[in-house]
């Protein structure tokens, strides 16, 4: 019992090492891939066909994490042997589709209106960094205490799926508004995220 413990204790330590420095380096990568993403390719889209882009994406960005909790929990559902512990890995895939999303989005939410964070040049890829670590720390964290065993390749793969998340939403979440366009995106990204998600735990053994 006592081994148990402590061996969980030090999955769970690593993984929230692992997930400061991984969630570090991908907030910077991201940011700066996303920054020249934006300002190149969407904004100059956005001249020729118009701002609604921008909306079309955060309506997407919101459809595909809503949509990444109804699969699961449709996978789920449907294969009701992944509800039980016999088979852990159909579990964590659900888990894995649904809950990083989330806490990216909510990590997003709170970053650009708690304490104002934006992005917008290549110098806020330290500021990127910030946000990527404190994301990083809880999806490390979570994926050593929910894990079957967290693996680098685990960390790597729940912390990737939160800090881009997280970065993604606080380019595109000033976007929101009540919108066709933003509702078209919600629709297609629900579409997207139940297909994603069901699969990943249908297809999961």
């Amino acid at each position: 019992m006592a081994r148990s413990f402590v061996g969980t204790l030090i999955t769970i330590i690593l993984g929230l090492i692992a997930g400061v420095v991984i969630g570090g380096i991908l907030g910077a990568v991201f940011e700066f891939i996303l920054y020249y993403i934006v300002r190149v390719v969407l904004d100059w889209l956005a001249g020729v066909i118009g701002p609604w882009i921008f909306t079309l994406l955060v309506g997407l960005y919101v459809g595909g994490i809503v949509g990444g909790v109804v699969g699961a929990l449709i996978g789920l559902t449907v294969h009701r042997s992944g509800w039980s512990m016999t088979e852990p890995a159909r579990l964590w895939a659900a888990f894995r589709a649904s809950f990083f999303g989330v806490l990216g989005g909510i990590a997003a939410w709170i970053a650009l209106n708690s304490y104002g964070i934006t992005f917008g040049g290549t110098l806020q890829i330290v500021t990127a960094a910030h946000v990527g670590a404190a994301v990083g720390a809880v999806a490390g964290l979570v994926v050593g205490l929910v894990a079957a065993s967290a693996k680098l390749r685990a960390v790597f793969s729940g912390v990737s799926a939160a800090v881009g998340a997280a970065i993604l939403g606080v380019y595109f979440l000033p976007h929101l508004a009540y919108s066709i366009s933003v509702i078209a995106g919600v629709i297609v990204g629900l579409l997207i995220g139940i297909s994603s998600a069901y699969n990943a735990v249908a297809h999961t053994r």
